[in-house]
């Protein structure tokens, strides 16, 4: 797995990552005669949980791309709860995009990672070619999804406060309810295959990286409460500078975010002057894009397609149009919203 060193506000980091291409599966750098995607995960999450999108053919015809987060998965690195946010991940992801001389690229980004996506849009229009965001988050953490992150969080340090002190016993139940407090969120309490082996995947990488010493505690407690408490809404100034298509997908099972979250969301970047926006609606948990890939690969084929069909930043993407193959005969195109109102539409899917 390759890593890559950079520069943080906590001193320099090596962050794992992972490139595909159309002819590797494991690959040290980008394909250059081919478009990039770029996958974001949420902050709990790792860079697994784009495994279905690695996997789909249609997608596969890219340099496709994740990387873990700091604290997360293989990436070490210490966080500080009273700075640690969307901006400064954004920040870290775009020193990534610096040290490994990525070109302009396309990003997809499900719950935090859609928060990361926009804030590198709007800071870095140059590099972003197209936002397909999955789940976005409230612009602030709605009060309900805010104390159940507090709870789990008193959960897991009460549980591992308790093995640091060599206590003889523990209430494993502690555990329990963060597991099932996370499930619930991601999947819904639902137990697919897929959504087992992810919470066993997450739950590994957890056990190493915040709970074998006290500063771990504080990272646990600085990727999974403050990240999110710590983010501020963006401006309207802020959305001005993002350039690009942008696709909105909320999940109709999502417990923590309602379809609104993504409407004012659209509402926001129409009000800034954003060309194409998208939403849709689609079936599935909080982190659908892992339970429902099928979905999700075709609407950000149709949003990387968006600009060959309404004309606007031509130049930039003319290295992909003799590189996306359709499935279909006629390529079918989202439904775009401008600035009439919300307009939600899904003519491909099933």
């Amino acid at each position: 797995m390759p890593f890559v060193e950079v520069d943080t506000s906590v001193g320099r980091i090596k962050f794992s990552y992972v490139i595909t291409t159309p002819s590797s599966i494991s690959a040290e750098k980008l394909s250059p005669n081919f478009p990039t995607i770029v996958f974001l995960h949420s902050i709990c999450p790792t860079k697994e949980t784009f495994e279905r999108q690695f996997d789909d053919p249609r997608l596969r015809q890219f340099n496709l791309v994740t990387l873990d987060f700091r604290g997360a998965g293989e990436t070490a690195g210490a966080m500080n709860p009273k700075s640690y946010s969307p901006s400064e991940t954004a920040r870290d992801v775009y020193n990534i995009f610096q040290a490994l001389k990525f070109p302009a690229c396309h990003l997809f980004g499900v719950a935090g990672g859609s928060t990361v996506a926009l804030e590198l849009a709007s800071n870095h229009p140059q590099l972003v070619l197209s936002l397909t965001l999955c789940s976005p988050l409230s612009p602030t953490e709605l009060d309900d999804v805010a104390y159940g992150r507090r709870q789990i969080c008193e959960y897991w340090h009460e549980y591992n406060r308790g093995l640091l002190a060599g206590k003889p016993s523990v209430d494993e139940t502690l555990m329990d309810d963060v597991v099932t407090g996370a499930v619930q969120l991601m999947f819904n309490n639902k137990g697919t295959p897929l959504a087992l082996a992810m919470t066993k995947i997450i739950h590994t990488y957890a056990l190493k990286n915040w709970c074998q010493s006290p500063q771990q505690l504080i990272d646990y407690e600085s990727a999974c409460v403050s990240w999110f408490l710590n983010r501020k809404p963006m401006t309207g100034e802020q959305y001005k500078e993002i350039q690009c298509p942008v696709s909105i997908i909320h999940c109709k099972e999502d417990v923590a975010y309602p379809f609104q979250v993504a409407r004012d969301l659209q509402s926001n970047l129409q009000s800034a002057g954003v060309k194409i926006v998208s939403l849709y609606q689609v079936p599935g948990p909080h982190l659908g894009c892992l339970t429902h890939p099928e979905r999700f690969s075709k609407l950000t084929m149709n949003t990387i397609h968006a600009p060959f069909s309404n004309h606007i930043d031509q130049n930039k993407h003319d290295s992909l149009r003799n590189y996306i193959i359709y499935t279909t005969s006629k390529p079918q195109i989202a439904v775009q919203t401008r600035n009439t109102g919300p307009q939600i539409g899904n003519p491909i899917l099933p």
